[in-house]
């Protein structure tokens, strides 16, 4: 603390007053502006390099011991993080994250920067309509979907379990289940006999099994939602409930279609639950519309992502010939759980 007030001191008497808050204003902008970006930028690369799962251990990482990687840029890039309290310095060359407890939302983070990593960087070629986003560029799924586990087992995942329950189901397919953390959550709090996880990512899927997902009751298989007759080929039962979670806002009317369509004829006497955000449409509840993060809001427009009022879900369930037969609320977010029967 003395020798910061000795060197703003010498700064006042040097440079003097007006120059010195000036830096100083300066700097601070720097820090607000730009270390954000630079942290995430460098937490990406420790991902892609294989090493922040380990930073997120108590062992962490000595880059000393580590063959393969350049010393220097990665003993660099680990004192920066620890300069900028992200990391802590156990010893001589031994780092791990600061916060062990924390470390879970700081990964969940530097996924969701993943995910998004690619449509931001080239979102100038969006923005001009130089490329398409979902076609020369979209997301990374598999960082997308391992990002939003961590908000939606939080949140929806005993939401949705009791409104599951409250069908009297023994199977369930979990359809666009990313890692299969929710059937893994299904394993472990209800009595389900057969939880059957199916996802389009192949990297999803195999995440989830190296995560131990797929264990006990849990089967997890790679799928396409809009050609399911070929999930259905391998399955020894039909299961009775097709869950799926946050998945058909990705899709415009068409495409919701063809999935029940698929879910159909793979499946003519399963039930649906669909757990989705809800548009509410009353003044006093507009306000409830909105999302927390601006930034959540702006992914979803940027990845053409569809909000629906349940009159809207109904209308296009009525229409492949699914009615509605239950709805619960969460009450603390525009997400509701409906369930239909074919």
């Amino acid at each position: 603390m003395l020798s910061r007030l000795r060197d703003i001191w010498t700064m006042l008497r040097v440079a003097g007053y007006g120059n010195t808050v000036g830096l100083w204003r300066h700097s601070k902008t720097l820090a607000s502006s730009v270390r954000n970006h630079a942290v995430l930028d460098v937490l990406i690369a420790l991902e892609k390099c294989g090493l922040l799962a380990q930073l997120g251990t108590q062992h962490g990482v000595t880059p000393a011991a580590l063959a393969g990687f350049d010393a220097v840029q990665l003993k660099a890039a680990l004192e920066y993080l620890t300069e900028v309290e992200i990391l802590e310095q156990l010893g001589r060359g031994h780092f791990r994250v600061r916060k062990l407890r924390e470390f879970p939302r700081l990964r969940s983070a530097v996924y969701a920067a993943m995910a998004y990593n690619r449509p931001i960087r080239q979102l100038h070629r969006l923005i001009r309509g130089d490329d398409r986003y979902g076609a020369e560029i979209s997301r990374d799924d598999q960082y997308d979907a391992m990002a939003s586990e961590d908000i939606t087992s939080r949140f929806y995942y005993g939401f949705a379990t009791r409104t599951l329950l409250g069908t009297n189901g023994a199977s369930v397919l979990d359809l666009g289940c990313g890692t299969g953390a929710f059937p893994a959550y299904l394993a472990r709090h209800t009595d389900l006999t057969e939880l059957i996880g199916v996802d389009v990512s192949e990297r999803a899927i195999a995440e989830g099994r190296r995560r131990g997902h797929e264990s006990g009751p849990v089967r997890l298989l790679v799928g396409d939602a809009m050609a399911l007759e070929s999930t259905a080929a391998k399955l020894k039962s039909t299961p009775e409930i097709v869950s799926m979670m946050f998945v058909l806002h990705e899709f415009d009317d068409e495409g919701v279609e063809r999935i029940l369509g698929s879910i159909h004829r793979a499946f003519p006497l399963a039930r649906i639950l669909l757990t989705e955000m809800i548009l509410r449409e009353t003044e006093e509840a507009l306000a409830r519309n909105n999302t927390a993060l601006p930034e959540l809001r702006y992914v979803h427009q940027l990845s053409g992502q569809v909000v629906r009022s349940r009159d809207q879900w109904v209308h296009l369930f009525d229409r492949s010939s699914y009615r509605l037969d239950r709805r619960d609320e969460h009450q603390l977010s525009n997400t509701q759980c409906l369930v239909f029967s074919g």
